[in-house]
């Protein structure tokens, strides 16, 4: 078995409820009909210091399971966060670690605002000179550079040594080197081509 069938196992195992959800999600009365699809979306985390952070949870995959809420949050840079954010995401979300795909120049510029009780993991998917690629090379590097192949495989790995509590992995502004990690940890989970396309192009 390979590698990566068997981190989309374990993946599926520690991050999927099964198809009837949580057990509050089963006995809770029907919610208001939102205003924002969460089976493709997840749902939008409401914080001060940032604009494109999402709660996974919640999105579905091709046969019919639901990621569990509170485990998966993909996010822009942490570096305005408010003590009021880092309370929120720790106490309503349970969040316990930080994945930083950023470059390390970016993480020195404008370091991630130190939160209690979370684990910070740099986990660069990019060199600090990217920027000066062309937006091809920029993605195909990505999934074909050292330094992503690298970043990416810590990022999973940690996911499977979190049993309990949520990881939030962000870059600058939520939406590439962050949507290419959501691409991975879906399609490694089972969701649908579609679905993830168009959870990647709603960061935007």
């Amino acid at each position: 078995m390979s590698r990566w069938l068997k981190v989309s196992l374990l993946l599926v195992l520690s991050l999927l409820l099964g198809f009837g959800g949580c057990a509050a999600e089963q006995t809770a009365p029907p919610a208001p009909k939102p205003t924002v699809n969460r089976a493709l979306y997840g749902q939008h985390v409401t914080l001060t210091g940032t604009s494109n952070t999402q709660d996974l949870g919640g999105i579905r995959t091709k046969t019919g399971q639901t990621l569990r809420a509170h485990r998966l949050i993909r996010s822009d840079q942490l570096s305005d966060l408010t003590q009021a954010d880092g309370r929120r995401l720790t106490q309503k979300y349970q969040v316990r670690a930080i994945a930083d795909l950023r470059s390390t120049a970016e993480i020195k510029d404008n370091p991630d605002v130190h939160v209690p009780h979370v684990t910070y993991h740099q986990d660069s998917v990019v060199t600090d000179n990217y920027n000066v690629r062309t937006t091809q090379q920029f993605y195909q590097g990505l999934v074909t550079d050292r330094v992503a192949l690298r970043g990416y495989s810590a990022f999973f790995d940690q996911l499977l040594q979190r049993k309990t509590g949520a990881t939030v992995f962000h870059c600058t502004y939520g939406k590439d080197r962050t949507g290419v990690g959501a691409v991975l940890v879906l399609s490694a989970l089972g969701v649908s081509r579609k679905t993830i396309l168009q959870n990647y192009l709603y960061s935007n």
